[in-house]
């Protein structure tokens, strides 16, 4: 799992929400995806810090694994919690303690005005349609939404281009916020759309100007269900 595998399964799940909106749709650079009329484009981003970035994508390969395996500058240099059980490492936290519980929405609010930065920098490709696809690290309480829903309006006013969807992929649902509208809540089959993304990942280089729907991933694909 890489960035290129998040704007892959970012694809699949919008592709999900709206069908046929990524038709002819490119990997691209600034934004991420556009399509050849410049209809849509797609920004992903993961809303965490390097060191959250770090536990899940280091730490957790080791889960299961017994203590002495584990390479001990690892273990002495990880600044979060573990818990082992019978001498294997059972589970990992980003944190050894309380953490804000809002951090999730600080870090969505964060990362949301750094792209709307480079959605307003001279060289991003300004699209009919600008979508901005977050993976969130935890699921939204009522008041997650209300805040982040606050947090879009505020930190939008500031700039010129804004995005038309802000997509956030929480732990259990798929929440889409747009401007002044209501929220929408969806559930997406997450492991078929993981499991095909990994597919997709390996099929290409994605090199710029890649076109999606030229990617052969070899399987005979199945229906994907939605709500």
């Amino acid at each position: 799992m890489d960035s290129v595998f998040d704007e892959i399964y970012a694809l699949l799940v919008i592709e999900q929400l709206y069908p046929g909106s990524v038709d002819n749709i490119y990997k691209w650079e600034s934004p991420d995806w556009k399509n050849n009329d410049n209809s849509l484009g797609i920004e992903v981003t993961r809303a965490q810090n390097n060191h959250i970035g770090y536990t899940y994508n280091v730490m957790t390969k080791y889960l299961g694994v017994p203590k002495s395996q584990i390479p001990t500058k690892l273990l002495c240099n990880f600044c979060g919690g573990t818990i082992f059980s019978d001498g294997k490492l059972r589970a990992v936290s980003d944190s050894k303690g309380p953490v804000n519980g809002n951090r999730h929405v600080l870090f969505l609010l964060e990362h949301l005005e750094t792209k709307l930065k480079k959605l307003n920098a001279p060289h991003f490709t300004i699209c009919k349609q600008n979508y901005l696809f977050e993976f969130g690290i935890c699921s939204f309480a009522e008041h997650d939404k209300l805040e982040f829903a606050e947090g879009i309006k505020r930190i939008s006013a500031s700039y010129s281009h804004t995005f038309d969807k802000i997509i956030v992929h929480a732990l259990d649902s798929i929440l889409c916020f747009t401007l002044g509208k209501d929220i929408s809540i969806h559930t997406v089959p997450f492991q078929e759309l993981t499991n095909l993304a990994g597919l997709y990942r390996n099929a290409s280089k994605w090199e710029k100007g890649t076109l999606f729907s030229d990617i052969n991933i070899n399987m005979q694909e199945q229906p994907l269900g939605q709500t």
